[in-house]
């Protein structure tokens, strides 16, 4: 009899263990706000060079829910009007359908880890493949490091080239 009782106790206290030592998922992020360049001359070096979408005096709004970041990018009509001469176009918004799942790379093997074909969070980083329209592979990282928020767009030129850009951004709303 005092082992049934004991028996039970044991049985009822498991399911409360294990969801007591199950990991919890940890709130992703927030990206949400205005942000502008850290170090605009730096933002308008690499601007001037195609290396980045926004110029020194530029600024990114992100909006952000669970399954969506928006990303709009404002500038100066003298920064704008050389754009809209030479391509016709201009990407000011752009939506994002994020997974709220964090990706898990599997199957390293030869080819080393796979990326994701979608935008969603690694770690703490949201990985979007092909973010801007271009002929070469391109994925943007967003995440956060302090205070500030890193951009990094990384250009496949040819195989195992590629060329990185790092932009910081601090938040002004």
């Amino acid at each position: 009899m005092i082992g049934m009782r004991v028996l039970s106790a044991i049985v009822l206290c498991i399911p409360a263990a294990l969801s007591a030592q199950a990991p919890t998922a940890s709130p992703l992020p927030t990206l949400a706000g205005v942000w502008e360049p850290s170090d605009p001359d730096r933002t308008d070096r690499f601007f001037s060079v195609g290396l980045a979408p926004l110029p020194g005096d530029g600024r990114l709004t992100i909006e952000q829910r669970s399954d969506r970041l928006t990303v709009t990018m404002t500038m100066p009509d003298e920064k704008l009007d050389p754009i809209l001469s030479f391509n016709g176009r201009f990407y000011q918004t752009v939506v994002y359908r994020v997974s709220p799942e964090r990706w898990r790379p599997v199957g390293f093997g030869a080819g080393g880890p796979q990326l994701p074909t979608a935008p969603t969070w690694f770690a703490d980083t949201l990985v979007i493949p092909n973010a801007r329209p271009s002929a070469r592979p391109v994925t943007t990282t967003y995440s956060l490091e302090g205070a500030r928020l890193k951009v990094e767009t990384r250009v496949e030129i040819s195989e195992g080239r590629s060329n990185t850009v790092t932009e910081w951004f601090k938040r002004v709303q």
